[in-house]
């Protein structure tokens, strides 16, 4: 990813981003609507990000990490199924599943993700709950997440919030599409990534 004395760029990460939600024309998906289905995916991305960084520090300190997601369902999991496969199937415990259904069924499952050890996990039950799956070709997904999974952070999610406004405005520019929608949620989240005094809280 493009740096710049160590300070990542965030109109080319927008850019950057803006390409990888592309990968969706593939799918015959409307601008505003593979926006959307990207979004959710990106909210898993830096979700997991921050997830890691909790597990590191509570490493460093020697205490024990409790992740807020059950480890099947971090995206860095079942990414590396997804990137494992022959691009079509992903074989679990309960089966072989098309990689659009195995997506589909995590997604439901975080619908109704239960709370745990204190954690109030229903930001993930209010979001997916409310999702439409849109997407019909597993391909997609597949390379969707390869650009995700080599997309590099490096803490910087205050960049990585100002990147994501640039592709929701560039979207924007896009006249004919109309209004877009991006779930309020996900910005909500975006927003709490770009303070760094939220890492490692609750959600």
């Amino acid at each position: 990813m493009a740096q710049n004395n160590n300070k990542v760029d965030f109109h080319r990460l927008g850019s950057e981003l803006w390409d990888i939600a592309n990968i969706f024309r593939d799918d015959t998906l409307k601008t505003t609507e593979y926006l959307e289905e990207f979004s959710y995916f990106l909210f898993l991305k830096l979700f997991d990000e921050r997830e890691k960084q909790r597990e590191e520090l509570a490493r460093l300190d020697g205490t024990k990490f409790v992740p807020d997601l059950p480890n099947h369902l971090r995206f860095s999991t079942w990414a590396e199924k997804i990137l494992a496969s022959d691009g079509k199937t992903v074989k679990t415990d309960d089966g072989e599943f098309t990689i659009v259904d195995y997506v589909r069924n995590i997604f439901s499952e975080l619908a109704e993700v239960k709370d745990h050890d204190g954690r109030d996990l229903s930001l993930f039950r209010r979001l997916f709950k409310n999702h439409i799956w849109r997407i019909r070709y597993s391909p997609t997904i597949k390379e969707l997440i390869k650009r995700l999974k080599d997309l590099e952070l490096e803490q910087n999610f205050d960049v990585m919030g100002r990147a994501y406004e640039f592709v929701v405005q560039k979207l924007g520019e896009q006249k004919q599409y109309g209004q877009y929608f991006t779930p309020r949620h996900i910005i909500h989240f975006m927003v709490e990534l770009a303070d760094p005094g939220n890492w490692g809280k609750n959600i």
